[in-house]
């Protein structure tokens, strides 16, 4: 997605529409800017199917825009639906797909309608959670998510004016019933919300405690960078780790602070561990003089050598997946990934049996890749691609030149990208 930005301007912005008046408010006004400043616009609607109404709204929705010469794309969802947790399964996916469809096309940020409202809500439910800075930061106007660039330009108006925009350009809206479902602990809050505010808890004081919160934040991920890039080390490989020595002087917040952003990062979990799991792993790297634990989607492994090695758990968790010629993709939320060979190749990771392979075919980049200090099980985290007849390519895990690369043949790359931003210019 990087071609699509150039000299801090945008070329291509996507806007996620439900159809609700939020979101079609959003879309008209990001029309009229993209018109200003030659960006091109491109409205998005996830039809989740969790309604049998969903396919007629968002045909709705695009007639609407078509209308109004506004492209539009509707993006199936077609995976089966849990029986408990409807909402976060909804909202995964609803990311993984804008992401393949902004990845494959080119894009290079959503924008997406939250209001004040939605951001008082959010702060709200954090709060219920007993959530640290991090959570009560709220939403962020501009993030990452899946590796896709998220813009709320929307966090401090609220929907009343957004209603009146839409009334303003002639515009109908759709009205999701579940909004009002109580069964919803974001509904039950929202129709809290007017007594929540009279007891004191008014919007200027939940923005202030969100922009206090997220100074604090970013004051937390300086010091993490800072720690990582003098104590430790993060690997192109996905792979990080830290020295013992120093981590063991710091107070147990401070570890906690370092093991949950590393966790999230090396394991690609969309949420932080919770946090006396945490503190039990502190007590395990104090207790063990050597030996692996697993958290996050990550093995935590201290060495007699006085290192602790984090990387991702691949026994059960790194799927593999096929990629196609020319294909874009994010792996394991944690690598962005082009292929250009001429043929469909299996991403995966490279494992015991194909460490065993590569050994056996003596690949000269070996040692290029690989320190034969770091513990065996992380080396065989890495992600690999594999012909059908079975040949390993070693993907470039370099940042490169993706217009060279797409007149090239022959290529695999795999840049390690994980959400945080602290984290990317650690990569060694």
């Amino acid at each position: 997605m990087r071609g699509s930005f150039i000299n801090g301007k945008y070329l291509h912005v996507a806007v996620g529409v439900s159809g609700g008046a939020d979101s079609l408010a959003l879309c008209l006004l990001a029309h009229t800017w993209g018109e200003q400043n030659g960006a091109k616009i491109t409205a998005l609607t996830v039809d989740h199917g969790l309604r049998k109404e969903s396919a007629i709204e968002a045909a709705q929705v695009k007639s609407w825009l078509t209308k109004r010469a506004i492209p539009h794309v509707t993006l199936l969802l077609d995976q089966p639906f849990p029986r408990h947790g409807i909402q976060a399964f909804a909202r995964k996916w609803r990311f993984q797909l804008l992401g393949d469809w902004c990845r494959i096309n080119s894009v290079g940020a959503v924008m997406l309608a939250h209001t004040i409202e939605d951001q008082m809500e959010t702060i709200c439910m954090r709060l219920l959670a007993n959530s640290g800075p991090e959570g009560l930061s709220g939403m962020r106007s501009n993030a990452v998510v899946g590796g896709l660039r998220i813009l709320r330009p929307l966090l401090k108006i609220s929907k009343h004016r957004l209603i009146a925009t839409c009334k303003a350009f002639n515009q109908e809206w759709v009205v999701d019933p579940t909004n009002q479902d109580t069964k919803y602990c974001r509904v039950k809050i929202r129709q809290m919300m007017p007594d929540i505010e009279k007891t004191g808890l008014e919007r200027n004081k939940t923005l202030r405690l969100a922009s206090a919160m997220e100074k604090l934040r970013d004051a937390f991920d300086h010091f993490s960078s800072s720690f990582i890039k003098n104590n430790g080390g993060i690997l192109k490989t996905g792979i990080a780790w830290i020295n013992m020595s120093s981590f063991e002087k710091m107070p147990n917040k401070f570890k906690e602070l370092i093991l949950l952003r590393l966790l999230i990062s090396i394991g690609g979990a969309p949420w932080p561990s919770n946090k006396k799991k945490i503190s039990r792993l502190i007590d395990i790297l104090k207790r063990e003089k050597n030996g692996k634990t697993t958290l996050g989607g990550c093995v935590i492994e201290k060495t007699i050598s006085g290192k602790i090695w984090i990387y991702r758990e691949i026994k059960r968790r790194c799927l593999s997946v096929v990629i196609a010629p020319g294909a874009k993709l994010r792996w394991d939320n944690r690598f962005e990934v082009f292929q250009n060979f001429d043929k469909k190749l299996t991403l995966e990771p490279l494992g015991e049996q194909g460490w065993r392979k590569i050994k056996e075919d003596q690949t000269p980049s070996l040692s290029d890749i690989f320190d034969f200090s770091i513990p065996f099980h992380a080396r065989i985290t890495i992600p690999v691609a594999r012909s059908l007849d079975g040949d390993l390519i070693i993907p470039h895990f370099e940042g490169i030149d993706r217009k060279k690369c797409e007149r090239s043949s022959n290529i695999v790359s795999c840049d390690f990208r994980p959400d945080a931003s602290w984290v990317r210019g650690l990569k060694a």
